[in-house]
């Protein structure tokens, strides 16, 4: 039996301004970015060859989908989001 490890918890959406040092209430272009502490040992661990799952609840929506997307492509098992 292999082990894995699961992580549990938040993922946060970070908008910045596209253009460096834009204040955020005067920019038309937004670059999303997740993160959140549980998120980031995730993929750390995912990273190092670890089998990682991560576990949380999630909109059922393109920013839903897009975070879900973010974790897979660091290889973090999504299977258990909801």
């Amino acid at each position: 039996m292999t082990n894995s490890i699961v992580c549990f918890g938040e993922i946060m959406l970070r908008l910045c301004p596209l253009t460096q040092f834009e204040r955020l209430e005067k920019t038309h272009a937004l670059k999303m970015d997740f993160a959140g502490a549980e998120s980031n040992v995730a993929v750390s661990l995912a990273k190092l060859g670890h089998p990682v799952s991560f576990v949380t609840r999630l909109p059922d929506n393109a920013i839903g989908n897009a975070a879900i997307n973010n974790l897979r492509q660091f290889g973090v098992d999504t299977r258990f989001i909801r």
